[in-house]
Formats: C-alpha cells, structure tokens, sequence
C-alpha cells in the first residue's frame, strides 16, 4: 500500500488564501441596533456608584509610588541634552 506524501514547495489546489475582512469602525455593530428600541441611558444614582466604585478601586493605585526606571525614562525626555 502507498503512503500519502506531502508535496514539498507547492501549495495544495484544495487550499485557499486567507480571508481578509475589511475594517469595520468601532461599534459600527451598534448601527444594526433596532431603531425602535429605546436607547440604553444609565439613571443618575447608577452613574454615581460606578463612578464612586472606579475612584475607589484606582485611588490605591495612585498612591503607589512610580518606579525609578519611569522616573528615569521621563527624566531622560525631560533633558535634551542626552
């Protein structure tokens, strides 16, 4: 019985060149929405919670301090002269 062999430096008939989608812009799936829908609109006290929630959550994160090699690299754009 024969064994299959692959082929060296050729492509396959049977392959086909990869698909390239064209660009969408960003929430363009948005567009599709059904018109008729109401709009989605987050109440005032909801805004107000998930604003308190991310201060929170951010606020320990800026009181760490900046690592020297930060400090370093911006120190490097501030000094021309390097």
């Amino acid at each position: 019985m024969d064994r299959p062999t692959a082929s060296k430096g050729r492509r396959s008939a049977s392959r086909t060149a990869p698909r390239i989608l064209p660009y969408t812009q960003p929430y363009a799936d948005l567009a599709l929405r059904d018109p008729s829908l109401p709009t989605p609109t987050l109440d005032r006290s909801a805004q107000d919670r998930i604003g308190h929630e991310l201060r929170a959550m951010y606020a320990e994160l800026g009181r760490q301090p900046v690592p020297q090699r930060l400090l370093d690299l911006v120190g490097k754009l501030a000094d021309p002269k390097d």
